[in-house]
């Protein structure tokens, strides 16, 4: 397994952010699927010089919750997860990011969790979003383009 302090060192710069979500870490993390274990990382170690990497507790404890349904022992998840706090902005919820969450959900008909991480993206001045759970190259709110690195 990859650790995510090698994969994220210098991410603390906020110029050009970038939202990962919780599937991509995993990916990058574990190698249960090699080829999506191969181009997750590549995408993370190529916007470490470039991007600030965003995230938010949802995606943290998805990612924690999938590593221990993968058999990952609990002090392992707690080092990867200190290293991910240490190494990118998480960001806490508002409840401005709460009513955005619930307006997209409405317009796009997102699922909540979903609308939740598009929020927390366009609250932190996102123009990416990486995920492979919504539709690729989806544009928000005219400001926020959503890819998959998978396709």
């Amino acid at each position: 397994r990859e650790k995510i302090s090698e994969c994220s060192a210098g991410w603390k710069s906020m110029k050009n952010n970038a939202l990962i979500d919780s599937n991509i870490w995993v990916y990058a993390i574990t190698k249960n699927d090699l080829e999506k274990h191969h181009i997750a990382l590549k995408l993370i170690r190529d916007l470490k010089p470039n991007r600030g990497i965003v995230s938010s507790p949802q995606i943290v404890n998805e990612i924690s919750f999938t590593l221990m349904r993968n058999g990952i022992p609990d002090e392992e998840i707690r080092e990867l997860m200190e290293a991910l706090y240490a190494e990118i902005q998480v960001v806490n919820f508002t409840p401005q990011i709460v009513r955005q969450a619930s307006q997209i959900r409405e317009h796009y008909k997102f699922k909540f969790w979903d609308s939740l991480i598009i929020s927390t993206a366009l609250a932190t001045l996102c123009p990416i979003l990486y995920s492979d759970q919504l539709p690729h190259d989806t544009l928000i709110d005219n400001r926020l383009q959503i890819l998959n690195p998978f396709e």
